[in-house]
């Protein structure tokens, strides 16, 4: 997508974000505490408005996928539908898991060759990313208790979320993701992917009807 100005919004973690991609780079990027709801869209009108720029002069969206606190998922994925709809045409979107971007990034601004990287899905369930020697696995669930004795051997990392009912997870040290600290180009490598609607990334989907955007805008 060189050349294309595209909005960033990951409503998962405490604090929310919101950036703007131009050619393949991070140009401008803003973070705000508090409510998802009011910050999704505050955040987004300070980030254009500092640019210059309206929804009109975007190019596209990019969601972070999470996982995280679901609401905030949903309200950026609402958000983003809704900033589409408003637009003639068909307006790209494209989404990330924000759990590996966070391992990414941490790996890059100098962390350890070798980490756990953690954010709770719900109570006692953790998703967890594992990078060995410079390299991401996939999305794995770890379930409270689950012996961290061994897995402690590196070093232990979590996303904190807004949710104060989810405790982080044992033995691991909070690391604040920014969008700033990924290598440069990673928005436009394989790690972010086309979609036809945005849709919260959920390593341990419940029996009942996934959620979208699409399906459930307001």
């Amino acid at each position: 997508m060189t050349g294309d100005r595209l909005l960033i919004v990951d409503a998962s973690l405490a604090p929310l974000q919101a950036g703007l991609l131009v050619d393949g780079r991070i140009t401008a990027a803003v973070s705000a505490g508090g409510e998802a709801l009011d910050g999704i869209f505050e955040t987004s009108a300070q980030l254009l408005r500092a640019e210059g720029l309206t929804h009109g002069d975007l190019d596209g969206y990019i969601y972070g996928a999470g996982p995280g606190t679901l609401l905030g998922l949903r309200l950026a994925a609402m958000a983003i539908e809704g900033w589409r709809s408003m637009r003639s045409g068909t307006v790209p979107v494209r989404q990330y898991i924000t759990l590996s971007a966070a391992a990414a990034a941490h790996a890059h601004s100098g962390g350890p060759a070798s980490f756990d990287m953690l954010v709770p899905v719900r109570r006692g369930l953790f998703a967890r990313v594992s990078v060995r020697d410079g390299r991401a696995g996939p999305p794995q669930l770890e379930k409270d208790g689950d012996t961290p004795e061994k897995t402690s051997a590196v070093p232990r990392f979590h996303l904190p979320v807004p949710n104060r009912r989810l405790p982080p997870p044992p033995l691991a040290e909070a690391f604040r993701f920014e969008f700033t600290d990924l290598p440069a180009g990673w928005f436009s490598g394989p790690e972010v992917a086309a979609v036809a609607h945005p849709v919260p990334f959920n390593p341990s989907p419940a029996a009942y009807a996934e959620w979208t955007g699409g399906r459930h805008r307001a």
